[in-house]
């Protein structure tokens, strides 16, 4: 499933205005996981796929040759704030997004099921969802699960179960998730956390800090 939903963007590429020598970008497969024994159709396969642009990935929007350029959408959930989880859109938005030319905007999606911060933090980025897919752009969401500590400060939740559950909520986010990718942290249990979704997904190395 989650090679399926790759396709659209390797078409996408080659319908692309092409370079003079190095032709179109290009998605391939990179690492394939899974299985059990030969001619036999495994339970659950983890693919891992490259996508790999040249020049401007949709013709001339591109602001920088052979990048994919990403406006960071809500900074308004400050750390240690009482409405940390209440984390609206307070710089680019889809229209400005747009209108810069931007290939997609990054949305970051803390869900705390005791904090009543956590539901209009939901309902904005459903609403950027839907309104960077209605121009054809990527929302690239980071879903992480997080808890209040002892001392009243909201902090990043390990449980995998949690992590999990965060990846199918946000998901659904939006009208479509025709456009939308999931920005992950790399855990022990990837396979798992990756098998909660069909949504592209891109692994955050090192710590994602509190």
């Amino acid at each position: 499933t989650r090679w399926r939903s790759a396709a659209p963007s390797a078409t996408r590429l080659r319908s692309a205005p092409t370079h003079p020598q190095l032709g179109s970008g290009s998605v391939h497969a990179s690492l394939i996981e899974g299985g059990q024994e030969y001619s036999s159709y495994p339970a659950r396969c983890v693919l891992q796929a490259e996508r790999r642009t040249i020049t401007a990935i949709r013709g001339d929007r591109s602001r920088i040759d052979g990048r994919v350029v990403i406006g960071s959408m809500n900074r308004g959930g400050l750390a240690g704030a009482a409405w940390e989880l209440d984390d609206p859109v307070t710089a680019y938005t889809p229209a400005a997004i747009a209108a810069a030319g931007l290939d997609g905007g990054k949305l970051l999606v803390r869900i705390d099921d005791a904090d009543p911060g956590t539901r209009p933090t939901l309902e904005a980025c459903g609403a950027a969802v839907t309104a960077l897919a209605e121009s054809r752009r990527m929302a690239m969401l980071e879903p992480l699960p997080y808890r209040r500590d002892g001392d009243g400060r909201s902090r990043l939740d390990a449980d995998p179960d949690r992590l999990v559950r965060a990846v199918a909520i946000a998901s659904g986010l939006g009208a479509t998730s025709a456009h939308t990718w999931l920005k992950l942290p790399a855990t022990a249990e990837a396979p798992r956390v990756l098998g909660a979704t069909t949504l592209p997904c891109v692994l955050l190395g090192g710590d994602v800090g509190p």
